[in-house]
């Protein structure tokens, strides 16, 4: 048996790492002690303690790219949430500090690929003919308003603009249905607002 020097306690030698510095080969503190005063020595000096961390895997991946990767791999499958979670915040803290040059070429790239999203869509709904059929069973009056807005722009009984009513932004605009019993009264809005004013709806149908 072993007292801890910081909490005191008296435990059984296994609770302590090796040292070969002592006398009995053991560290002066418990393991549960140790990790306590690492957590805290990593939160003090984080900045160093990253730094430290990307040097290391650095040097890890220069000697051997394929054995770093394998490991990286087995890590990722043995913690899955962890990673999911760690993956989660870096993908939320990048996307905050690019935030306006993501904005910038989402749109950019809505209005060089607008024509080739829309055929990959219809291209999509011909390979997927039960899930087209299954989705138009669920929503028969949202598919109805969509179908006879969409004849009555092909017929030119309405003019889809070219500019959104919200954020003012010039592209492909979308009509969006406050109420699909009435398919021709719609607002005009860019694909983000569009997204946006659907994703506000869902939230005041969950509150």
């Amino acid at each position: 048996m072993k007292t801890c020097r910081a909490c005191r306690e008296e435990k059984d030698e296994s609770e302590f790492g090796n040292c070969k510095k002592t006398k009995s080969g053991l560290l002066a503190r418990c393991k549960s002690c140790m990790t306590i005063a690492k957590r805290k020595s990593k939160n003090k000096n984080r900045e160093e303690y990253l730094r430290k961390s990307r040097e290391y895997a650095k040097r890890e991946y220069d000697k051997d790219p394929e054995k770093y990767r394998e490991r990286h791999k087995k890590w990722i499958e043995n913690n899955l949430d962890k990673y999911k979670e760690s993956d989660k915040k870096s993908s939320k803290k990048s996307y905050e500090k690019h935030k306006d040059q993501r904005l910038e070429y989402n749109k950019l790239y809505r209005e060089v690929y607008a024509e080739e999203k829309r055929k990959a869509d219809n291209s999509w709904r011909l390979k997927n003919p039960d899930k087209v059929k299954e989705n138009r069973r669920r929503y028969p009056e949202k598919n109805k308003a969509r179908h006879l807005l969409r004849s009555a722009i092909r017929k030119g009984e309405i003019v889809r603009p070219t500019i959104c009513s919200r954020c003012k932004e010039e592209g492909y605009i979308e009509g969006h249905h406050f109420d699909y019993n009435k398919p021709l009264d719609v607002i005009w809005l860019c694909k983000k607002c569009h997204a946006k004013e659907h994703k506000q709806n869902k939230r005041k149908e969950d509150g």
